[in-house]
């Protein structure tokens, strides 16, 4: 039960990542947007399941990813809980209600000296650590090329080609998307 895990999420109209640990039952953790998370992970005797019991603190100007609009004041969203199995999933897709909707969460155990990412103090979650758990949680890499203009022969244009069109022919729904797309 005890550990550092690392977590991607995604609601309605966004995606993210962070990192928690879990020590003698008791959960603390961040995200990148700058959400903290304390809270306790116990075990059902019934049935072996793991309860997640947190609040969530969010930060000024955050929106978050169930479709709320950013507010003007940190606020805390508390009595949230999560039943997870044994393994808390061990990466597989769990839903959890956050008003004013779900999210879905995968949750996996990373090595432990990833634990000071997970620290409240240190801020907001390193963006490098949140691609290596998100590699480890979904099996994808993320590969960033960028091309360089300057080296550009002179005479190459960039003038607009085709025709754009005043909407789209069909809409797309980010929560369609698959996780995994192998």
């Amino acid at each position: 039960m005890d550990g550092t895990f690392g977590f991607v999420y995604s609601g309605a109209t966004g995606i993210g990542a962070g990192a928690f640990t879990v020590e003698s039952g008791v959960l603390s953790g961040v995200d990148t947007g700058g959400g903290k998370y304390a809270g306790t992970v116990r075990e059902d005797p019934r049935t072996g399941e793991l309860i997640i019991e947190f609040s969530m603190f969010v930060p000024a100007g955050i929106f978050l990813v169930q479709g709320t609009s950013e507010q003007a004041l940190p606020y805390t969203k508390g009595g949230l809980t999560l039943r997870t199995p044994p393994d808390y999933g061990d990466g597989r897709p769990l839903t959890v209600h956050v008003p004013p909707g779900d999210v879905v969460v995968m949750i996996k155990r990373v090595p432990d000296e990833f634990r000071h990412f997970a620290a409240p103090a240190g801020g907001l979650l390193s963006a490098r650590f949140a691609f290596a758990a998100a590699d480890q949680l979904i099996g994808v890499s993320t590969r960033t090329s960028m091309r360089r203009f300057c080296a550009r022969p002179g005479r190459v244009s960039f003038d607009a080609t085709g025709w754009v069109p005043p909407r789209p022919f069909a809409e797309m729904m980010f929560g369609s998307t698959p996780f995994d797309s192998k």
